[in-house]
């Protein structure tokens, strides 16, 4: 996962107790986690720090994960010092990211359940109903076991599954024996004789005390956690794992994130080392068990965290979390980590005996994966004895033991795969896994299999498809023009050669190209065309594999509709406009709709066109259509202007002001009381002067509410917003009262409060300049004339309004009532009662021009107007008779 250089972390999670707010989760107090960029020097910025805000008294204490460049940064105690350094580290462009080390919370609770050492006790591998469940709500393990227990990929790889938690047993009666030893390290010596940055790290690694105590901080939960990955089976001690034989990887280190990435680390090195060895060092770690988290957590407030899962899948890893033992939908209310968004993540919930959902167990449609038996479940504990235990934690090492046990299938397909591609492997296993599960109804809807484990549908599933030649996997595309798609692909090492066959959607006919390599170009294909493409593996002596299934991919070359319509320059009596077009195009049609509703029709032979002869201060409708080869034609795009000689607005110069780079951060969403527009990204400053039918109107002394949202590619970054508008249409903000909005303050969330336009103001249009800055290292708000490096500036036309009072005299009896708003076609206007005679309705656009008025008699009262002649956006009907003057706003919108 790809971070960009700079953003911003929200302070603290929120945590949620049984669905209910609480306060914010607790963290270690003094301590921050830092992830620097691969330019930031620790000594540096540590020296930086402490001359900024020698109070903090700050000190590294050490570097927690050497993979995510990530270090833990102490500062003194409380509130004031740690808000006081986050605050200044967030405008470090040296520093990728900041957050509280959050303290995590276990996910399962003891239980004091039976101590026999019986095998039979462990009803979710065979439920027959004796125990008071329901007969069939298990596994189906013993079937599975019939197929593999464990132990060895059928290449010799030895599976090894991860388990992080506080700390266990590792001398248990049931667990030694599928303990794993780091075998190229000899114990307590006091070297790293293996290299890999642990100090007699022989039987793993505590993060906690940096050594090989697997003890930890404590026992009782990691022991019967890793006993349900893998107590060692069929050997008529204790109980039976998921797996009767694999190596459980022990990491001493949960408790708190600094603690967990560090643990992450550890494990993930193992990994990255195996696979650049080809197996002479480190370790075939195929899964990481985690049976902890923070309960309403939120993924945007943990990258750190969340970020490390795809690490570790690209390494092979897949990682199982365990959900809240709470009961809500982490859908709505978030959790970490099983609320990441990591494709290399399996979440788990937990089921009871009953194959139904446990009461306390969190579900989430697109968040939890699949369920899993983790109530009542009986397994070794510490003390070398046994019991029974619930919660989410005790149902998630039964997937991650899952992953291990599809590991050791005979069947040399998934070893192959993942020696050819490990991260392509890791998400075939989730997908297998996925894809065996056996429907729950209470887990319909709320999970995202909609099922609970299965090992015996998995296994035989697999064994179903193997076969002596595995095709191509991983299939995908690269580059693509209008004539030619480039694919690429993997193969296991005993694939020869690879045929490749492709076709256009539809065709019955295959073209081949036997013996291709990857990555390989179809050359001479249609434009805009979509085509299947199909690969088969040559084994040599072992045959050929079947064809895979054909995956869709799509040329350029389509007649698309041009994109992106803009004002290049704008005059009293011209436009010049601009577009995107598609290749294919090899000219445009142009259409302009005139005030008189009759169109004109123009050819373009490039993506753009000068309009002239135009009215002044006149809305116009331009539609373009890309003319293709073969008389072929797009779809309409519209797209509508003002010429200018409406006023202030676009009539004067008005100083430049933007940003260098708007594609990290830019203003996502205005509004002002019902008037609302959208920015985009990409451009640093955007001209929306042009735009017609949308234009806000502002009254002296007339409160408006304004809310300004901005919008990130990536992380959120701290935003300076201001709001100016030229008040008296004089052509710059310089003057008193026209800084119209300003927060005081930087924000990354949307920044609400109120715009009150000065008594004074002049009327018609004028310009409004809303201003997005990225805070930066100086921290200064924008100017009404400054360019800066990150953020966006756009500009707007807003109408200013004539005093309410002098138009609008509202009496009970005494009101003018225009509807339908919008209207498309017609209005209808209900006259005020004792009109006097001779009374005159007029029509304004938005620049306060006549466009219609008439004397009206008494009798015509409600009357019809017609507005078809109208171009859409806002007009004022104001009525005067010789005592009162009325005034309602006309909104004309045409689909």
């Amino acid at each position: 996962m790809m971070y960009p250089i700079k953003f911003i972390l929200p302070f603290l999670i929120l945590c949620l107790a049984a669905a209910a707010p609480a306060q914010e989760s607790a963290h270690v107090p003094g301590q921050l986690l830092v992830r620097l960029s691969n330019e930031g020097k620790p000594a540096d910025l540590l020296a930086q720090l402490s001359a900024a805000l020698p109070q903090i008294k700050p000190q590294w204490k050490n570097r927690v994960s050497e993979s995510l460049n990530v270090w833990l940064l102490e500062v003194a105690p409380g509130a004031a010092q740690e808000n006081a350094a986050l605050e200044w580290l967030n405008r470090r462009r040296d520093v990728l990211a900041v957050q509280y080390n959050h303290i995590l919370e276990y996910r399962g609770a003891a239980g004091n359940g039976p101590n026999d050492p019986l095998y039979y006790f462990q009803w979710h591998h065979k439920n027959s109903g004796a125990s008071g469940g329901t007969p069939g709500a298990d596994f189906d393990s013993e079937p599975a076991w019939n197929i593999a227990t464990g132990g060895l990929t059928p290449l010799g790889d030895t599976i090894v599954v991860a388990v992080i938690d506080g700390g266990m047993e590792q001398t248990h009666e049931d667990l030694i024996e599928n303990m794993w030893f780091n075998h190229h390290e000899i114990p307590n010596d006091g070297l790293d004789n293996d290299g890999n940055g642990y100090v007699d790290d022989f039987r793993g690694w505590n993060i906690f005390a940096a050594n090989d105590n697997l003890a930890g901080i404590g026992t009782s939960h990691g022991t019967p956690v890793s006993a349900l990955v893998g107590a060692k089976g069929n050997n008529s001690t204790g109980v039976a794992g998921i797996n009767w034989d694999v190596k459980i990887m022990f990491v001493a280190g949960n408790s708190q994130e600094s603690v967990i990435l560090a643990a992450y680390d550890y494990v993930l090195l193992a990994r990255k080392r195996y696979n650049a060895t080809n197996g002479q060092q480190g370790a075939f770690v195929v899964a990481v068990n985690c049976s902890w988290g923070i309960t309403g957590g939120q993924p945007s407030n943990a990258p750190l965290w969340c970020a490390a899962f795809d690490s570790l899948g690209a390494a092979g890893i897949l990682s199982v979390a365990a959900t809240a033992n709470a009961s809500l939908d982490v859908d709505v209310v978030g959790d970490l980590p099983t609320a990441c968004p990591s494709d290399y993540m399996i979440a788990v919930t937990s089921l009871t005996r009953y194959d139904e959902k446990a009461d306390n167990a969190a579900w989430g449609a697109t968040t939890i994966d699949l369920g899993a038996y983790g109530k009542d479940i009986f397994t070794a504990r510490a003390g070398n004895t046994y019991g029974s235990f619930s919660g989410t934690s005790y149902a998630a090492p039964q997937v991650s033991g899952a992953v291990g046990l599809f590991y050791s299938a005979p069947c040399n397909n998934l070893a192959a795969m993942s020696r050819a591609n490990p991260a392509a492997a890791a998400l075939w296993v989730k997908a297998q896994i996925l894809g065996a599960a056996t429907p729950n109804s209470s887990l319909q809807n709320r999970t995202v299999s909609g099922g609970r484990l299965n090992l015996y549908n998995l296994m035989q599933g697999y064994e179903d498809q193997c076969a002596d030649c595995f095709p191509p996997f991983a299939l995908a595309v690269g580059a693509v023009s209008a004539n030619s798609i480039a694919v690429h692909w993997s193969v296991v090492d005993s694939v020869q050669s690879v045929n490749l066959r492709w076709r256009k959607k539809g065709d019955p006919i295959w073209t081949l190209a036997p013996g291709a390599t990857s990555p390989y170009t179809l050359t001479g294909l249609q434009t805009c065309a979509e085509y299947e493409v199909s690969l088969r593996a040559n084994c040599g002596g072992n045959g050929l594999s079947i064809w895979t299934e054909p995956v869709v991919f799509g040329t350029d070359g389509c007649c698309s509709a041009p994109a992106g319509i803009n004002v290049v320059s704008i005059g009293n009596t011209m436009a010049q406009l601009a577009w995107n077009g598609p290749g294919a195009a090899l000219s445009y049609r142009v259409r302009l709709q005139l005030p008189s509703g009759d169109w004109l029709e123009f050819q373009a032979g490039n993506n753009n066109i000068a309009l002239l002869e135009l009215t002044p201060c006149t809305v116009y409708t331009v539609e373009v259509v890309s003319l293709c080869a073969s008389d072929t034609t797009s779809q309409t795009s519209s797209f509508q202007f003002s010429t200018s000689g409406c006023g202030a607005c676009t009539d004067l110069v008005y100083c430049n002001a933007g940003a260098t780079s708007a594609k990290d951060e830019w203003i996502s969403k205005v509004e002002i009381g019902n008037w609302s527009h959208s920015s985009g990204g990409n451009v640093g400053y955007k001209n929306f002067t042009g735009i017609a039918g949308n234009v806000l109107e502002l009254l002296p002394n007339v409160n408006l509410p304004i809310t300004l949202t901005p919008a990130f590619s990536g992380f959120p970054y701290k935003e300076y917003f201001r709001v100016y508008v030229d008040y008296n249409a004089d052509g710059d903000f310089n003057d008193p009262g026209e800084l119209a909005f300003d927060p005081g303050y930087s924000s990354e969330m949307p920044i609400s409060g109120e715009i009150i336009p000065p008594a004074g103001i002049a009327s018609g249009l004028t310009r409004m300049r809303i201003m997005m800055k990225y805070r930066g290292l100086q921290g200064a708000p924008p100017t009404p004339c400054e360019t800066f490096e990150f953020g966006q500036v756009a500009d707007y036309c807003v109408h200013l309004g004539p005093m309410v009072q002098a138009f609008q005299r509202k009496k009970q009896d005494r009101e003018l009532l225009v509807y339908p708003l919008p209207a498309r076609h017609w209005v209808s206007v209900q006259l005020p009662s004792g009109l006097g005679s001779g009374a005159e309705l007029t029509v304004l656009d938005a620049t306060g021009r006549q466009v219609w008025t008439r004397i009206l008699t008494v009798s015509e009262s409600p009357l019809t107007l017609d507005v078809s002649g109208l171009q859409q956006g806002l007009y004022i009907l104001r009525l005067q008779d010789q005592t009162d003057t009325f005034q309602q706003k006309i909104i004309i919108a045409r689909p």
